[in-house]
């Protein structure tokens, strides 16, 4: 199972109940942060990536993986 799979499951977005999705492209290297500069948004068949603020050239884009980008629940991993 893909999802006890720790080191796969740092791929995939919870997408409902009985569903996982894997993104291609850059989506999968976004890392976390609870100060993010950007956020990701569920269509039908698509994750959206979005600017929630400027992001200089050099700069990492980050996602919050708990969806919301304020949401400061804890994370089963050591956050750095």
């Amino acid at each position: 199972n893909g999802l006890a799979n720790p080191t796969l499951n740092r791929f995939f977005y919870h997408w409902d109940k009985k569903h996982i999705a894997v993104c291609l492209g850059y989506g999968s290297l976004y890392n976390h942060s609870f100060e993010p500069n950007a956020r990701y948004i569920h269509g039908k068949d698509v994750v959206t990536y979005r600017a929630i603020a400027d992001i200089a050239e050099a700069d990492e884009i980050t996602i919050n993986y708990n969806f919301k980008p304020s949401d400061q629940t804890p994370m089963k991993f050591k956050v750095v």
